[in-house]
């Protein structure tokens, strides 16, 4: 395995992701929270919508829950006498007896398609309508287990995993000089089905959480929507700590997209941090999806994990969102755990619905789908160009100051000469047969 060293920028482990979701008027679209993850004792749930109401069915919960008594409460989102273009953002906060308060963002636009996105970083604020359509899930970029406990100077790996509707160069790139991993892959040709890369960091020597993230990006796009952030937690434990659960359950992709009825990958990963017990995995789909899923059941050992790749696919061509949720069921079936999932057909057409592009639905129902040229099209009105892409004096329409072309060739200069003591300290090592060379080691 060809091993690269990549840099990652460390990120707080409070980042916030805001799902948005858009409903047909008159329908609704449901999830779950769940009480119990953070120790045992009373959890609250309160849900904050705008002041006309009606868009959430569930302001107040309480109960008693805990690891070994998971308690699952669905909240509903309602279109129900709203027409198109209508939107709401919604917070739902819950207290927890160890965690303290956790803090669920959503974003509801009334929509003639259905869709959902989760989009990092952010709460959802402004209009979630001209949120989600310009985020359009292109391709998929996730951690098969995104939580990771390990002991101080341990070496832990994470998979990522990738994958496309569109045949696209996915490249992993390098973030600030904060925590150094090693990465298998940089680059990987998408669109083909599932790949994975591994992802190996050495845990610090003093416990806490450390969170990490590290950039997805196609080759040759500068739209947002060719820019993904996956994030990941490392939690170095204090001796003697445990995990606070017996075992844990991620199912990934959070959200995906496919072109018509095509089949989509998806993976459970079950990790057990307590004694050896039986697991028992199961998947729930919504009506309308096709899967190869059978339950599982296996024995898994303190400390080791087992991960289940199964496929899914609309039986009809029908425009929706589809939830897929996977649960695992420890001993003697009180232990539970559940994750969910997304699917959305067509959602380029969703998008362009929000955008009032009728002539790219039509050119999208005429061909069966479309590519990416065609998305950047879409999408070249809403999207920013990255600085130097476009030949253009400057991306914002303005003329650069004078002696920025003098500059500039200067730094290319610089740049030039750089590069050409890379390659000779390459050449002159090469030649005298040393191997192994990373960034490190060239002094970068």
């Amino acid at each position: 395995m060809t091993v690269v060293i990549i840099s990652l920028s460390l990120i707080a482990a409070t980042a916030q992701a805001a799902t948005y979701m858009s409903i047909k008027p008159g329908k609704e679209m449901c999830t779950t929270i769940i009480f119990g993850e953070q120790g045992r004792g009373e959890y609250t749930l309160t849900a904050f919508e705008p002041a006309s109401g009606g868009w959430i069915d569930n302001h107040f919960t309480s109960f008693i829950a805990g690891p070994e008594n998971i308690i699952f409460v669905p909240i509903c989102f309602s279109a129900m006498g709203r027409r198109t273009s209508e939107n709401a953002n919604i917070r739902v906060v819950v207290s927890t007896p160890t965690s303290g308060n956790v803090t669920y963002d959503y974003g509801i636009c009334v929509a003639n398609y259905e869709d959902v996105d989760v989009i990092e970083g952010k709460a959802a604020s402004g209009n979630a309508c001209d949120a989600m359509a310009g985020h359009t899930d292109i391709f998929t970029a996730s951690l098969a287990q995104p939580e990771m406990y390990a002991n101080p100077g341990e070496s832990v790996s994470y998979t990522l995993m990738l994958d496309s509707s569109l045949p696209l160069e996915l490249s992993i790139s390098r973030g600030a000089e904060e925590m150094r991993i090693l990465a298998s892959k940089t680059s990987v040709e998408a669109g083909g089905g599932q790949q994975s890369v591994t992802i190996q960091l050495t845990a610090p020597n003093t416990p806490g959480d450390y969170a990490f993230s590290v950039v997805i990006s196609v080759q040759g796009c500068s739209i947002a929507d060719c820019r993904r952030e996956v994030k990941g937690i490392l939690h170095v434990k204090a001796q003697q700590q445990r995990p606070q659960a017996g075992f844990y359950v991620w199912l990934t992709p959070q959200v995906s997209s496919t072109i018509g009825q095509t089949d989509k990958e998806y993976n459970v990963q079950v990790q057990n941090y307590d004694e050896g017990q039986e697991v028992t995995v199961t998947v729930n789909l919504d009506d309308g999806l096709e899967s190869n899923f059978a339950p599982y059941t296996t024995f898994l050992e303190k400390g080791d994990s087992k991960r289940i790749t199964f496929t899914v696919k609309p039986a009809t061509a029908e425009r929706r969102t589809y939830k897929i949720e996977a649960t695992a069921t420890g001993v003697g079936g009180v232990s539970m755990k559940s994750d969910p999932a997304w699917l959305t057909v067509d959602e380029m057409v969703a998008d362009a619905d929000k955008l009032g592009k009728a002539a790219f639905i039509a050119a999208y129902d005429e061909t069966g789908g479309a590519g990416l040229t065609e998305l950047e099209e879409l999408k070249s009105g809403t999207e920013p160009v990255t600085p130097g892409n476009n030949g253009t004096p400057g991306n914002d329409g303005t003329t650069p100051p004078a002696g920025t072309n003098v500059l500039l060739y200067i730094v290319i200069g610089v740049v030039a000469a750089v590069a050409l003591i890379m390659v000779f300290i390459i050449y002159k090592r090469t030649m005298s047969g040393e191997e192994g060379l990373t960034w490190d080691r060239l002094g970068i």
